[in-house]
């Protein structure tokens, strides 16, 4: 993967601000370590199972909702793929859609509503 920077949204940068850290990292293992391949993912998912949340939620899908949010806020594909790492526009469009077609279908309502 290569490098690509993305700046901290405030409200994130607040709980780093506020979380004392002891590594380099701020995600480790209980004996400090880093994850490696899925074990992250098979923590975040226990995680959730500790805290009944249903199957749907899962770590990538913070990923898809972070796209989602971006693109629901008017946000493009361009600018979305920057945000997630993208280098196709076609993996972005898994992202953007649901929120592409709410917006138009928004945008098609009104001028419906204002054309008469």
């Amino acid at each position: 993967m290569s490098r690509f920077d993305v700046p901290i949204d405030p409200a994130l940068q607040a709980v780093l601000d506020a979380t004392p850290c002891q590594h380099l990292l701020f995600v480790t293992t209980t004996t400090g370590k880093p994850y490696h391949g899925n074990d992250f993912s098979m923590q975040f998912r226990s995680w959730c199972d500790a805290a009944g949340l249903p199957k749907a939620c899962n770590f990538h899908g913070l990923r898809h909702t972070a796209g989602y949010q971006i693109a629901d806020a008017g946000g493009t594909e361009f600018e979305v793929a920057a945000v997630l790492g993208h280098k196709s526009l076609s993996m972005v469009q898994r992202y953007t859609g649901g929120a592409n077609q709410r917006k138009l279908a928004r945008s098609a309502i009104r001028k419906r509503t204002t054309s008469g």
